[in-house]
């Protein structure tokens, strides 16, 4: 509905969230101004909230000034505020994100003002000297989250409580990417969205060390399985070659704290990944090599992207070695690997399938960006565009949300 000023409006807003639509940038200084009123002329209350370069808020009753909200609102020009009373207080959210929760029992208050106003049931309110509010509109608070829908998971599509923890369990033959324990957040969405990524159907093998094992690893990653924790500083250590004799490189991951690796005819040490490794004891690692150098991933995230061509060698390598056709590969000095197998490398996502969304469900090749559009009455929480990862999930999973009629 459209705002009307100076007018009392009929609300109970401990049941009801007063849900306001603005459309205003940062630096306008327009503001909400909201009056809460117990009778007539008995106030109950009051909120402001404007616009200079950083967001503020001002509790009336409470506070002479405004003050910059704990948590940020988003950085969106139209947004949807949400406002409802508790006994003692109020709180706010922006774009379904909890941005203040004020409560006078804990807050310090100027001493001149009455905040005891604070504790009165409201039951209307009134727009007041407000140029930021465009609609309006009362709806029931969420208390549910939108039916949790991870592919491959053998979790129920069912409706959870705000609060609820639900713990992920992957199908057969799928390994969990995200969060194993997610929970139904106060804005009506889950902390996050995991995904259950299929792995290859080709047989673990166990380890032989010192043998050549023949494996064209420009078209097939090899995956090694590791337990090690941090600290045991047990290696995997392996060495590739363009022929029986003809070496192509190498690499060794080391287990001290950080985990660390080490390129063979580049550089003499160590050095910490520059994206660090999942801390889980059991790690599955992927070795792609590339015409120049080799790509490592550990648990489906890429952690290493090693490229000859720009990188700095000590003088004494010969590093053309890196150039060469990968042909065999062996497990040299190597503590730490248990198991490996060769598997094509991925090359699509799997099924996107947001709720709500209209975008088909459907799989997308590596590099591919989509924009997330949301059915009619929904609003989009997250990014509207995502992307598929070279590990084979998205970037991230948005969430479309039912709003009330």
């Amino acid at each position: 509905m459209n705002v009307k000023h100076k007018t009392k409006i009929p609300a109970d807003l401990q049941t009801q969230q007063l849900q306001i639509k603005t459309i205003t940038v940062t630096g306008s200084n327009e503001e909400i101004s909201i009056f809460f009123y117990q009778g007539e002329f008995e106030l109950a209350g009051g909120i402001a909230v404007q616009f200079p370069s950083t967001v503020k808020y001002w509790i009336y009753y409470c506070s002479s000034d405004f003050r910059p909200f704990l948590t940020s609102p988003p950085e969106t020009q139209e947004m949807i505020w949400g406002f409802l009373r508790t006994e003692s207080g109020i709180r706010v959210e922006c774009n379904g994100i909890l941005v203040l929760e004020f409560d006078i029992s804990i807050s310090s208050c100027d001493s001149n003002y009455d905040s005891d106003i604070w504790t009165r049931n409201v039951r209307m309110f009134e727009f007041s000297s407000d140029t930021a509010s465009r609609q309006y509109r009362l709806v029931n608070p969420v208390t549910h989250c939108e039916e949790l829908n991870v592919i491959n998971a053998v979790n129920p599509n069912e409706q959870h409580a705000i609060g609820a923890s639900v713990k992920i369990e992957c199908k057969k033959k799928c390994v969990l990417f995200g969060d194993k324990y997610i929970t139904c957040q106060m804005d009506g969405t889950w902390s996050s969205i995991p995904q259950c990524r299929r792995v290859a159907e080709v047989e673990w093998m166990n380890v032989i060390h010192e043998t050549k094992i023949s494996a064209d690893l420009q078209t097939q990653q090899l995956q090694i399985k590791t337990d090690n924790v941090t600290g045991s500083n047990k290696k995997i250590s392996i060495y590739f070659y363009q022929g029986e004799n003809e070496l192509a490189g190498g690499i060794a991951v080391q287990f001290p704290s950080p985990i660390k690796f080490w390129i063979s005819y580049c550089s003499s040490k160590y050095h910490p990944f520059p994206t660090s490794p999942p801390e889980t004891q059991e790690k599955i690692w992927g070795f792609l090599r590339t015409e120049t150098g080799i790509r490592v991933e550990c648990n489906g995230i890429l952690v290493l992207e090693f490229d000859i061509s720009i990188s700095s060698c000590d003088s004494n390598y010969d590093s053309d070695i890196w150039t060469r056709n990968v042909r065999m590969f062996e497990f040299s000095s190597d503590t730490a690997s248990r198991q490996y197998r060769l598997v094509n490398p991925v090359t699509h996502c799997e099924e996107l399938n947001v709720i709500n969304a209209v975008n088909p469900n459907e799989q997308h090749a590596i590099g591919a960006s989509v924009k997330i559009e949301c059915k009619k009455k929904c609003v989009l929480f997250g990014d509207k565009y995502i992307t598929c990862q070279m590990d084979g999930t998205w970037s991230s999973i948005p969430q479309c949300r039912r709003v009330g009629k």
